[in-house]
Order: C-alpha cells, then sequence, then structure tokens
C-alpha cells in the first residue's frame, strides 16, 4: 500500500521507493502526518503510507471542507490531517518561539493519545491539542537556538 500519495508521484512519474523517502522531502524536521477515522477508538485510516515512517496522527477522515463552488463537502486525506499537526506545532511557538524543532516534535508526540494500528501507518498516536500546548506552557524556557 503505498497511499495515494505515493501513487500521485508515481502518476507523475517519479518512482517512489526508499530513495524517495530518504529525499529532502523527509528529514529530521519534517513531522509526518497520518490520518485517523472518526470511530473510537480511533484507526488508521487506511489510506495512510506506512513507508512513510508517520510520526503523528490527526483526524483525516470525512472532514468538512469547502468545495470550489464554495460550498461544503466532505475529504479524506493525510493532507486533512496535517494542518491540524501544524496549527498546533504554530500556537507552540507562538507561546514558546524559542521552541526548535526537535523539541516540537518531542512534545506533540509526547502528548499524543493512543490510536489501532501500526507505528510505521500512525506514528506515536493521535494528535493530544490541549496536552500539547498544556506542556509547552509548562516547559522551561529552552536555550535560544538562533
Amino acid at each position: 500500500n503505498l497511499g495515494d500519495f505515493a501513487r500521485q508521484w508515481e502518476e507523475l512519474g517519479v518512482k517512489v521507493d526508499d530513495d524517495f523517502y530518504d529525499s529532502a522531502l523527509i528529514n529530521e524536521n519534517t513531522i509526518v502526518a497520518a490520518a485517523v477515522d472518526g470511530s473510537a477508538p480511533a484507526r488508521s485510516a487506511g489510506f495512510n503510507s506506512p513507508k512513510a515512517g508517520a510520526d503523528l496522527a490527526a483526524p483525516g477522515v470525512d472532514i468538512d471542507v469547502t468545495a470550489q463552488d464554495g460550498d461544503w463537502t466532505t475529504a479524506s486525506g493525510t493532507s486533512l490531517a496535517a494542518p491540524a499537526i501544524s496549527a498546533v506545532a504554530s500556537q507552540m511557538v507562538a507561546q514558546k518561539p524559542e521552541l526548535t524543532p526537535s523539541e516540537i516534535e518531542s512534545i506533540l508526540t509526547g502528548t499524543a493519545n493512543p490510536a489501532q494500528g501500526l507505528r510505521s501507518d500512525i506514528g506515536q498516536g493521535i494528535l493530544d491539542p490541549s496536552e500539547a500546548l498544556e506542556l509547552t506552557a509548562a516547559t522551561r524556557n529552552y536555550p535560544t537556538h538562533r
């Protein structure tokens, strides 16, 4: 299962293999998003790309989005999960601008809730925005790395 992301790249003629996933697209400063469904407990969405080695999951199935005509529709994908993770990361940086990428990832993954699925498919678990922001606020001032 290459996942939708990999299939789209392959349709563009890009060979999706180990070298692709070791490329600059995914590095130590990248948080790879996975999607989970709305079941209880949440499970892997089934279209995640395990080869990408997910770090963290967020809701990404049947998400309400605006359609091109301005109406509402639902969509699914890791592209719907990634903005939730990015939004929390940006709020963390707003609280503590001195956070490094590895500190952000550590807080996000360390506060994640469990989910059903392979770790390579869903990462450390499901994003918990409240816990991540609470831990960020409670954490000592990090040294500045500028």
